[in-house]
């Protein structure tokens, strides 16, 4: 995994505009369900908390039903360039992942390298990367109760928000793209030389 930090990183004093985030194909294995079962608990305890989901896939249509009219879940199929995501991640304070299943989640990397604390389900490289009370929180198995428990502690953090911030970008900081590509090349050199 690489991500370009040129593109994927903080961009200071910019407004907050979604409490949650999730970035993603939709398709069954990302629990879309759970993500909305989240939602609405966290919702009990901030009835103004924002989501903002930015993805299309084969459960588009069913988000769409599950979602309705809610003001505060905006839905966007997709954005043009790379720096748009990045922007998002950077108007969010939550970074969520409910899925079942991973490799990456990439966009749980790219929003981390953006400085924004990660609540996840532990699939692929999250619990490598997530240190609870320090960068955001683990929970496996998932808790709909305890994980909106955990993204409500985070969106109280107040001024220690910016400690879980840096300590997301901290911990994907060595996903760099060029060091990433060079690895891949130095990997291939290796098996070819085999």
């Amino acid at each position: 995994m690489y991500i370009d930090h040129a593109v994927f990183r903080p961009i200071p004093i910019t407004p907050k505009t979604y409490d949650m985030i999730f970035v993603g194909r939709l398709a069954s294995n990302k629990g879309l369900d759970r993500l909305l079962a989240v939602f609405n608990t966290v919702e009990k305890n901030i009835p103004s908390v924002r989501l903002l989901i930015l993805g299309s896939g084969p459960y588009g249509v069913r988000l769409a039903r599950q979602i309705g009219h809610n003001p505060r879940i905006t839905h966007i199929e997709r954005v043009p360039l790379a720096a748009d995501v990045a922007l998002l991640y950077n108007r969010s304070r939550v970074a969520v992942c409910t899925s079942f299943s991973e490799g990456g989640p990439r966009y749980m990397v790219e929003a981390m390298a953006c400085g924004v604390p990660a609540v996840s389900t532990s699939v692929g490289l999250m619990s490598e990367l997530v240190r609870d009370g320090e960068n955001g929180f683990l929970v496996d198995p998932l808790s709909v109760e305890i994980m909106a428990e955990h993204i409500v502690r985070i969106l109280h953090l107040g001024e220690a928000y910016a400690i879980y911030s840096t300590n997301a970008v901290r911990a994907v900081s060595y996903f760099e793209y060029e060091k990433g590509i060079a690895e891949y090349a130095r990997a291939y050199h290796e098996l070819i030389a085999v």
